[in-house]
């Protein structure tokens, strides 16, 4: 058996490809192609995309009793990044 096999909280490996631009810019993998459940899908008002300046929108995510949320471009057609939960911290 491959190592990690029972580990499914693996990071989505960032996927490189080339904009209009020449550059190579990274990009998430689609979350369907990992498992993932379309729940939700909002826009997002107060941001755009710093590629092509495009609209953005919140797409939440299930993962096998996890929700997860993503942001995708509209303009790009691509997930940017996934927004993670801040961990609190107590000072004693």
């Amino acid at each position: 058996m491959r190592d990690g096999f029972f580990n499914f909280d693996d990071e989505p490996s960032p996927v490189v490809r080339e904009v209009s631009d020449g550059k190579p810019k990274k990009y998430l993998p689609d979350p369907r192609e990992s498992g993932g459940v379309l729940v939700e899908s909002h826009p997002v008002d107060k941001a755009k995309c710093s590629i092509c300046d495009q609209k953005l929108s919140l797409d939440i995510f299930y993962f096998d009793g996890k929700m997860r949320r993503f942001i995708r471009c509209e303009g790009c057609k691509q997930y940017l990044f996934e927004l993670e939960k801040k961990k609190k911290t107590t000072i004693l």
